[in-house]
């Protein structure tokens, strides 16, 4: 439905529809973030480092990052993340799961959007943008009911990329 600039995302991470989980079977955070790591370790960029970035080593990060502090935002939104040393492209990866599934977030509301982001050990800062930038987006009632209600991977797929890709959003302090 959107016409699409690939090259503005590509620079910031890979993301693809492949990308894109729709009505996740999950019971607990734990494997929401496996299935969002299954679809991760296929992907283009990972494949190409496939040796080095093993299913159990991206797990391995997120679950320890995830025991140092949990993710889960509120609004039920949840960003479950790593920084990866050796990493040569940020990815992300979003779910929707079946039934809400508890984060801990500081509101009390289990995520209905999970956006798993990796990103190299020495860009924390894109982590942080892309973590802004799908904040700022959810936070807006409308765009969060749009994505419960995506037919298919390519709707929420085009839905992200518009939104987040296409509208160039600057991130200040405040958004951090």
């Amino acid at each position: 439905p959107y016409s699409l600039d690939m090259k503005l995302m590509k620079e910031l991470a890979y993301f693809d529809e492949s990308l894109v989980l729709l009505h996740v079977a999950a019971a607990d955070k734990w494997h929401l973030i496996e299935a969002l790591v299954d679809a991760i370790s296929t992907c283009s960029p990972l494949q190409a480092q496939k040796q080095e970035f093993t299913r159990k080593r991206i797990v391995d990060a997120i679950t320890e990052r995830e025991k140092e502090r949990s993710t889960g935002l509120g609004n039920g939104i949840a960003f479950p993340h790593a920084r990866l040393e050796n990493l040569k492209t940020p990815v992300v990866a979003i779910a929707l799961p079946e039934s809400p599934v508890d984060f801990s977030a500081l509101d009390g509301k289990p995520a209905t959007l999970v956006v798993a982001i990796l990103v190299p050990q020495d860009q924390p800062q894109v982590a942080l943008q892309l973590m802004s930038q799908f904040a700022r987006l959810f936070s807006n009632p409308d765009n969060r009911e749009f994505v419960g209600r995506a037919r298919n991977t390519a709707e929420l797929h085009d839905f992200v990329l518009h939104h987040i890709v296409e509208q160039d959003i600057v991130v200040t302090a405040r958004d951090i």
